[in-house]
């Protein structure tokens, strides 16, 4: 069964196969643009991560 979140993003994202330009991407396509999208973010994500375990934290005192 989906969750809220799941059926509230579904309802936000643009219709498949179609295109910010006004013209129309095949489905297959569509599909790899967001699956790229979505990868590029969860990369983004690790590196961050794994940065700030990696780094001491920084204290702000006087």
């Amino acid at each position: 069964m989906r969750t809220w979140k799941e059926i509230l993003e579904n309802l936000k994202r643009a219709p498949m196969g179609y295109s910010a330009d006004g013209g129309t991407l095949g489905l297959g396509l569509s599909n790899a643009l967001a699956k790229s999208r979505k990868q590029e973010v969860a990369d983004v994500e690790q590196y961050l991560r794994s940065r700030s375990l990696s780094e001491p934290q920084a204290t702000a005192s006087k």
